[in-house]
């Protein structure tokens, strides 16, 4: 694996947070982890497990504003997030078979005969694909546990987002010809033959601009120095592309799934694993941008903003 930016700052980044407010603080009442910058690494499996790419977040969480009429803790909060992270790499195969005619000429002394051979090329086709994301998003909390409790927490979320996803898409291919004097029996008749035969490799980049609105639920538990934030939502999606052809803007519409999953020592070191998975719902196979579930698995170590400056120093 490389030696990355995010390593380094594990390394020179102060605690997250203090250990007796860690402990006695009710997880919906949190000061330190009002505003929480983190900066890591997004990690691929295909071919063999690699850091791709920076890592960024930040969180501004009030899970509790303002106090109801008889003075305890509010239930309605809110949070807003940006994010900017890569997706783990999908990997495709495929079989195309292309057929042509090529001419052969015979020269003898005496002679010269035309025959035609019959060209079967076999193309394997192995694509890699990706997204590149940038979104912020609001997010209405309401509170449904007991505000008070210093071990768990759980609420209804809305879900507001903005999103811009690049695909990226690599397109690898092998070539294999079986040349017959006779037009081999599984071609079909008439025979059809192929003008041009594609590149060895190509690539591809399309960039869309989703739109996301939603509901589900959010929590956190905290427990031994850790904490473990997740959060589920579904709803409606809207995204909007333009065309290569004649830039003709394209827009689609599905439902979609989301749930996030954070686990971070935040008592001392403020590391957090966590991951990603979004999906759209009904979306036809030869829709290349929404067919399959977008997964996002990162390692980040998170900063409290009075703790940037000192990070800059040192």
């Amino acid at each position: 694996m490389r030696t990355s930016l995010p390593l380094a700052l594990f390394l020179v980044a102060s605690p997250v947070l203090a250990q007796d407010d860690f402990d006695k603080a009710p997880v919906i009442a949190m000061p330190e982890r009002a505003f929480i910058y983190s900066v890591g690494t997004n990690f691929d499996f295909i071919e063999k497990l690699t850091s791709e790419k920076l890592y960024h977040d930040i969180r501004v969480s009030l899970p509790s504003i303002g106090k109801q009429k008889d003075d305890s803790t509010s239930r309605w909060g809110l949070e807003f997030s940006f994010d900017r992270f890569r997706t783990v790499s999908q990997v495709d195969s495929a079989e195309t078979i292309y057929r042509d005619i090529d001419p052969l000429f015979t020269v003898t002394e005496t002679d010269t005969s035309f025959t035609l051979q019959y060209v079967t090329t076999t193309a394997k086709a192995r694509s890699t694909t990706f997204f590149d994301n940038i979104g912020v998003a609001l997010s209405p909390l309401y509170t449904i546990s007991d505000p008070a409790d210093t071990d768990w927490w759980l609420a209804l979320t809305g879900d507001v987002r903005w999103q811009r996803s690049v695909f990226n898409r690599t397109i690898t291919r092998t070539f294999t010809d079986t040349t017959s004097a006779t037009p081999p029996e599984e071609w079909p008749r008439p025979y059809e033959f192929n003008a041009r035969i594609p590149e060895e490799k190509e690539n591809f980049k399309t960039t869309t601009d989703n739109f996301y609105i939603g509901g589900g639920f959010r929590g956190t538990i905290k427990k031994n120095g850790g904490l473990l934030n997740f959060r589920a939502v579904i709803g409606h999606s809207t995204s909007l592309l333009f065309t290569d052809l004649d830039s003709k803007l394209v827009v689609r519409q599905a439902p979609y799934y989301a749930v996030n999953i954070e686990l971070i020592e935040a008592k001392v070191s403020g590391i957090k694993l966590g991951l990603e998975l979004r999906g759209f719902i009904g979306i036809d196979k030869t829709d290349v941008l929404r067919n399959q579930a977008r997964f996002n698995l990162f390692l980040a170590k998170e900063i409290k903003w009075n703790k940037i400056g000192d990070l800059l120093k040192s």
